[in-house]
């Protein structure tokens, strides 16, 4: 079995994580199984092939664009040291700021008459749309890769340099931190594309909040609960209800890694035309935009294409780091990491320990 792990984004402390990154996406062999497969040659390989396309800038909110505060790049020789990656391309943050000229002078006519799900600020909008432009592009190099070598890999991971993970130190039984693992990141089904991630759910909008399903599975328009005895419904797509995925950690087949990570602008596309349709929130507060949610924008594309979605079975094993000097506003500390500028590794390996506790 032959796995990418598609790396992308601002490199936030990628020389902190990068270790931590190699150890997690150090896997059992997968053409063995049980313990056979953890004896052959001591236990563990390496399938994973890593692709990286970072971008030549580090910022931690909206206004570190807005200011452009931007941290210092990354050791990219440390990097490729430990990853040994088959590609690893530093993009021109200028290819952002031109995409997002070129878009907000498009859509500009339209704020005329009405309000849009977009700021007239094309520093804001690089934030948002950066993010998106490396994915495509590192998938572009896994592609081209397949194509040089005239094979496909069976399973692409799409992976950020701020999550860690729970590493083999912190469980008591070895054999669970395999098993954890095998079960989060092998997809053996094929003929259909599958994704999974670490929450699937449908939104409902009631009385100006949230109310939130939480699926186990998602197919063909049926969900399946995760905690109702594996009760099913049938989803009725409407702007009001939305199927959601969660994006830190994203695990997809083959079939379904070309809809992930190819058809993000074509459905971004889509589902502003469906927010200039049907969105009719006037004055302040939030205006529940589509388009401008990556977790409903995820949602969409395994709506359109007709994905798969499994829920990851089992309790989460990953932390996401922000920076203790640059945070958003209001952000919420469930399963994330403050590290400073200052914090080094070893108080990054106590700090996981601490959120695992």
């Amino acid at each position: 079995m032959k796995i990418a792990v598609l790396i992308y984004g601002q490199p936030r402390f990628f020389d902190k994580t990068v270790k931590l990154i190699k150890e997690e996406f150090t896997l059992p062999e997968i053409h063995a199984t049980g313990a056979a497969a953890r004896q052959k040659k001591g236990g563990w390989v390496q399938p994973c092939d890593f692709f990286i396309h970072n971008w030549n800038n580090i910022g931690h909110t909206p206004e570190c664009d807005r200011q452009e505060t931007f941290d210092d790049e990354v050791n990219t020789n440390y990097i490729k040291n430990c990853l040994d990656p088959k590609s690893y391309v530093i993009g021109d943050y200028n290819e952002i700021t031109e995409y997002t000229k070129a878009y907000l002078s498009v859509i500009e006519p339209l704020r005329f008459s009405r309000r849009i799900p977009y700021d007239e600020d094309e520093k804001l909008e690089r934030y948002f749309f950066g993010q998106h432009l490396s994915i495509l592009n590192c998938y572009k190099q896994i592609v081209s890769y397949e194509k040089k070598y005239k094979f496909t890999y069976d399973i692409i991971i799409k992976a950020r340099t701020d999550i860690v993970y729970k590493h083999a130190q912190l469980y008591t039984d070895k054999e669970q931190y395999v098993k954890d693992k095998v079960n989060t990141y092998i997809i053996n089904q094929n003929d259909i594309p599958i994704a999974r991630a670490n929450g699937i759910r449908i939104n409902k909008l009631k009385n100006n909040k949230w109310n939130g399903t939480i699926l186990k599975e998602y197919y063909n328009k049926k969900c399946i609960e995760v905690d109702n005895n594996d009760n099913t419904f049938q989803y009725k797509k409407t702007y009001w209800e939305r199927l959601c995925m969660n994006d830190w950690l994203l695990i997809t087949n083959r079939k379904a890694a070309t809809y992930f990570f190819s058809k993000w602008f074509e459905n971004f596309l889509t589902t502003l035309s469906k927010d200039l349709l049907l969105n009719k929130i006037e004055g302040k507060g939030p205006k529940r935009w589509m388009a401008r949610s990556d977790h409903t924008m995820q949602g969409c594309i395994a709506y359109n294409y007709n994905i798969k979605l499994e829920k990851i079975p089992r309790k989460r094993r990953d932390r996401k780091i922000i920076s203790g000097g640059k945070t958003k506003t209001n952000v919420d500390l469930t399963n994330k990491i403050l590290l400073h500028k200052t914090d080094d590794v070893k108080i990054l390996e106590n700090k996981i320990k601490e959120s695992f506790l």
